[in-house]
């Protein structure tokens, strides 16, 4: 079996809807490609006051 690893991550905080086109686009230039297939039409900044997780790793 193939070693992976992951993380599981929890944000709290006060969402806001990025609805600039330019500032949509900024943010989709400095993120990967995410895993999972299909449109991503809504982004989301979270102003955030607690940030919790831990790492996964099979081997």
């Amino acid at each position: 079996m193939k070693s992976a690893s992951g993380w599981s991550v929890q944000v709290v905080g006060q969402p806001q809807h990025i609805e600039d086109p330019d500032e949509m686009s900024a943010v989709f230039d400095h993120i990967p490609d995410p895993w999972a297939p299909g449109l991503r039409p809504l982004v989301v900044r979270i102003l955030a006051s607690q940030v919790t997780g831990r790492r996964f790793e099979r081997r």
